[in-house]
């Protein structure tokens, strides 16, 4: 009889890691790129740069980003009791016109991971994916999509349940535009999707850069806006979490060299959590609903409540501990836990 038990706790494990393959992949990322193709972005349609721009290495013309999240909490037949599940989505799409040989060689080539099936620390098999999508612009305007052909696995002496793929992109030269995009697909059980990190400013100039993000309200949404980075817009739905906000015309921000971006560049970090048991939640992030720019005296509580609880003498937490030391010298509040948030 333990043993029936056993074969059977082993194919209910087994099942979810046999349902998902390479062709079923390609299958998604067929999909996934019809559909993000024929969004209604006009600002991918801007072929113009103005002529300050012209002896930048590359200009990105249009950066749209799109963060989805929906949460469940169902009875799974595995653990014997109610699972929490994540599914996120995650689309970062860029226009860059390509003006140097630099810019080219950076854009030329793309390395990704395609999908992971494999257990977590609780065994339960998390669903993660990433497609790429690439056209390429011509001066005359013609439009050349990279084929599926074109995609290179890239998995040669690496094991495990990760796959990967990398792809040169044909017959891109100085003076074309590339459209290209990531698309993240993660469905994660007991875990939450990782911070997200919005830099309004980089390496290149952009034209207009938007964000658009639906957050499941039964989880929390936290995020704070750094360095003078534009604050969201609260949209209505009554099922979710709606944050938009779009600048346009940003310069440069980072150069060659001497520059922190995390303390320089305008950027807003965002939390999406739920109370799963994998994580250790803040005490802060277990409220649901939107938290927009919580007072620093919140976070800073939730750092001293972290070292508190925490146990471990690894050096990380050694390193931690001297960063707790010095931000009790800083008189004022907010500085006092902009200087831990951003250690961690």
């Amino acid at each position: 009889m333990k043993k029936l038990i056993t074969l059977l706790l082993l194919t209910i494990i087994a099942l979810p890691m046999m349902a998902f393959d390479d062709e079923d992949y390609q299958k998604f990322a067929r999909e996934v790129k019809a559909e993000v193709w024929k969004k209604d972005l006009p600002q991918f349609n801007n072929r113009t740069v103005p002529a300050k721009y012209n002896k930048e290495s590359a200009v990105v013309l249009a950066r749209y980003e799109e963060v989805g999240v929906d949460y469940s909490n169902r009875f799974s037949a595995l653990s014997l009791g109610k699972v929490k599940q994540c599914t996120g989505t995650h689309l970062v799409r860029n226009l860059v016109k390509i003006n140097d040989k630099a810019a080219l060689d950076k854009f030329s080539t793309f390395e990704f991971r395609t999908y992971d099936y494999s257990l977590n620390n609780g065994l339960w098999r998390n669903d993660r994916r990433t497609v790429l999508g690439v056209r390429v612009i011509k001066p005359n305007g013609t439009i050349k999509e990279v084929e599926e052909k074109d995609y290179q696995d890239d998995n040669e002496g690496k094991k495990g349940e990760e796959k990967h793929a990398k792809l040169a992109v044909p017959n891109l030269q100085v003076g074309d535009m590339i459209d290209y995009f990531y698309y993240d697909y993660d469905k994660l059980r007991e875990e939450n999707i990782d911070p997200i990190v919005f830099f309004f400013g980089g390496q290149y100039p952009i034209l207009d850069y938007q964000v658009h993000c639906s957050i499941d309200k039964d989880l929390c949404t936290q995020y704070r806006t750094m360095n003078g980075a534009p604050d969201f817009k609260q949209g209505a739905d009554k099922d979710a979490v709606v944050l938009d906000v779009r600048e346009k015309n940003i310069d440069k921000t980072m150069p060659d060299y001497a520059y922190n971006p995390l303390a320089q560049t305008p950027y807003t970090m965002l939390f999406i959590n739920a109370d799963v048991v994998l994580e250790y939640i803040p005490k802060s992030m277990k409220t649901k609903g939107l938290q927009a720019n919580p007072d620093a005296k919140v976070i800073q509580e939730d750092a001293w409540t972290l070292w508190d609880v925490t146990t471990s003498k690894w050096t990380f937490y050694k390193m931690f501990n001297k960063v707790i030391d010095e931000a009790k010298k800083i008189s004022d509040p907010t500085e006092r836990a902009n200087y831990v948030y951003n250690f961690a």
